[in-house]
């Protein structure tokens, strides 16, 4: 029987203070299907997207203004859903450099987020992907909510470093049983 659940949440944004944390990500993969359409609420959209899967899956498309995603607050439509039966997480990306991109992101069942450091890296291998990069590189990546930096090494490994604060401390005591409530 549980009797608590200790919870820490992490802050999504960056904070001027913050040290930077470095975590190993792992290995892209591309599933598949190869054409998915993403059509955003008021973009400039549909465009073709590419599933990646970073342990939690993607759906990355690539944007000369990210203005022109259009609200992302309200999730994007995916054409080929199917792959993603409990929903994908989309990133709006702009190229910035070779080695340097941005990114707006709309995460699955919260909307759109400040950072995401899954999406940073889906980004990350969708642009490798599409312009045939295999080599060991550093990345920056730019989100509303600050900078991260993704790593890939010679095995296609990648690491995200970024800044993290702990903001809230807690612990979750399980409700009554509301048949004991009166």
């Amino acid at each position: 029987m549980i009797t608590a659940v200790r919870i820490t949440l992490v802050q999504r944004f960056i904070t001027p203070n913050a040290a930077p944390v470095t975590v190993a990500m792992g290995i892209a993969a591309f599933p598949g299907p190869d054409r998915i359409t993403l059509t955003t609420s008021g973009g400039k959209s549909p465009w073709s997207a590419t599933h990646v899967d970073v342990g939690n899956p993607h759906a990355v498309v690539f944007v000369d203004d990210l203005a022109d995603a259009g609200d992302l607050s309200i999730p994007p439509a995916v054409e080929a859903a199917g792959a993603f039966p409990l929903g994908v997480t989309t990133e709006v990306a702009a190229v910035r450099g070779a080695h340097h991109l941005e990114l707006r992101v709309h995460e699955r069942g919260v909307g759109e987020t400040r950072a995401c450091g899954t999406g940073a890296c889906a980004a990350v291998a969708a642009h490798r992907r599409h312009t045939g990069q295999t080599d060991v590189a550093d990345y920056r990546v730019d989100l509303p909510g600050g900078i991260l930096h993704v790593s890939v090494a010679a095995d296609g490994a990648m690491s995200l470093t970024g800044p993290a604060v702990i903001t809230t401390v807690g612990v979750l005591r399980p409700a009554l049983d509301r048949d004991t409530v009166s």
